[in-house]
């Protein structure tokens, strides 16, 4: 038994300089830190991230209230709880909530929480954070996921002319780190080719450009013409009106497209599954909001053959890890997503080699939120490979 001595929670800020969650934890073995990350582009399905409201701090962004919840309400139901009772923790955390999305207490609070009993019992355990996460989900197959890297930021992520809002690429390198490498070198061309065309050079939400480019066909000519590698977008709902996506499957190497209708849109779902889901990867995520309730409507319907996860979609690591294991069963692709509002938190790139995603993306090769859960990779590959 690896009991919990102390639990507190503060407000710190993410990436995009809002407030988020940081927990502290400590057991009679292990202390560590956990930060929640923050979506912008932000589906009805998920779970309720609670803000503070209030006018007079952060522009009513502050989470004092999230924080309240773990110092007031959670901490002293923790303490002296087996940090090892993954799944025990987590139903209990959801038993003090009582709510279905988890709007009493926060999913940022809870899952702040939830991410460092599992960060503390891996750490008592003597073992990588990403072996501990394998056990607890049952994997077998511990191996470093395929990077959708971000190039372009669009939409929610970017105030430029761009209806797609991510724009990635995959390398089809063996290794993880050579993979890297050629996202990085690629990033710093386009940022030449942006500079010859009189163009800005700065970056969106998630590292990516977010040039003046007039219209989404310039941005997908544009990483096309780049050399031999494979596109990845997500739509976030909205195909633009002047690029359908017969014209995106057929005229680019697009070989993934996330959210090409709306989270309710079961109709369009079923038939762009049935036309493309033979020839391209298409995946869900506001759609399903890493639900397992959801997933198992969008088997009944056909809808997507892969799926997003985000652990602060649903707002516990149990619940994420159900979520993956339900559509591995049903051969689902699996992509592991950071968010807009990120930290230095590494927890996600421990989480997507543990249950074995297929996938993962992370943003551009950029920004140190986004570089930190890269370079954690780096390093995780390196043990691996012994």
């Amino acid at each position: 038994m690896e009991k919990i001595v102390y639990l507190k929670a503060r407000e710190i800020l993410d990436s995009r300089g809002d407030p988020t969650v940081e927990v502290e934890l400590q057991t009679e073995k292990s202390h560590v830190i956990s930060s929640v990350p923050s979506g912008k582009s932000v589906g009805s399905h998920e779970a309720v991230e609670l803000r503070d409201n209030d006018s007079s701090r952060y522009d009513g962004m502050g989470v004092l209230k999230a924080v309240e919840s773990v110092n007031s309400q959670i901490s002293p139901v923790l303490l002296n709880q087996d940090a090892s009772s993954q799944r025990q923790i987590d139903d209990l955390l959801i038993q003090l909530d009582q709510t279905t999305h988890k709007s009493k207490l926060g999913a940022n609070a809870i899952l702040g929480v939830s991410m460092a009993v599992c960060k503390a019992a891996s750490n008592s355990a003597g073992i990588p954070l990403y072996t501990y996460i394998a056990r607890l989900s049952g994997n077998s197959i511990i191996k470093i996921p395929i990077p959708m890297f971000k190039m372009f930021d669009g939409a929610k992520h970017a105030g430029n002319k761009l209806e797609i809002q991510e724009y990635m690429v995959i390398f089809s390198q063996s290794e993880f780190r050579e993979n890297y490498r050629l996202a990085s070198e690629l990033l710093h061309r386009i940022k030449i080719i942006l500079r010859d065309k009189g163009l800005g050079t700065g970056v969106g939400d998630e590292g990516g450009f977010a040039p003046m480019l007039e219209n989404d066909k310039e941005a997908l000519d544009l990483i096309s013409s780049l050399g031999d590698l494979k596109i990845a977008l997500d739509m976030a709902g909205v195909v633009p009106q002047n690029l359908p996506i017969e014209e995106i499957v057929n005229k680019y190497p697009v070989v993934s497209i996330e959210d090409p209708a709306g989270e309710d849109d079961f109709f369009n779902w079923a038939d762009l599954t049935q036309k493309y889901g033979s020839k391209i990867m298409l995946v869900g995520d506001d759609i399903f909001a890493t639900s397992v309730e959801r997933l198992k409507k969008g088997f009944e319907l056909r809808l997507a053959n892969s799926v997003l996860v985000k652990p602060n979609q649903i707002g516990t690591v149990s619940e994420t890890i159900e979520f993956v294991n339900l559509a591995r069963k049903n051969n689902y692709k699996i992509v592991v997503s950071h968010r807009s509002g990120e930290t230095e938190d590494t927890f996600i790139s421990d989480f997507s080699v543990g249950v074995g995603a297929d996938f993962i993306k992370f943003g551009a090769t950029c920004r140190g939120e986004r570089v930190c859960k890269y370079n954690r990779l780096l390093r995780i590959e390196e043990k691996l490979n012994g």
